[in-house]
């Protein structure tokens, strides 16, 4: 009995530490982005008066001008082409940042669903 007990609480540490595992590799995904926008304030705040904060972005309305391309609201298929080339969707950006691998790309769109 006791070693069924104690597999058992291996067994769900491995869990939770695969769980704790994963969510820490999230933030990976995104981590260039914070230098220059704050991953847990909301459009209203900008840093370096750079980027505007990503939380939440994911369904909000797209507060930059010169992107009508894009639509209104930041969708996964807006931030993927933003993403893409942001100089190219418009080449006054700021944003230096671009990412042309398909899957990176898909990886930070999932990481900032989850802010």
């Amino acid at each position: 009995m006791l070693k069924k007990i104690i597999l058992g609480t291996l067994t769900l540490g491995i869990m939770l530490g695969s769980t704790t595992i994963s969510s820490a590799q999230t933030p990976r995904a995104i981590a260039v982005c914070k230098s220059c926008h704050f991953l847990d304030k909301g459009v209203d705040v900008k840093k370096n008066n750079l980027g505007q904060g990503l939380k939440e972005i994911v369904g909000r309305k797209i507060s930059i001008s010169g992107v009508e391309s894009l639509g209104d609201t930041w969708t996964e298929e807006a931030l993927n082409t933003w993403l893409t080339n942001p100089k190219k969707v418009k080449p006054s950006t700021k944003m230096m940042f671009r990412q042309k691998k398909e899957k990176k790309r898909a990886k930070i769109i999932e990481a900032l669903k989850a802010l």
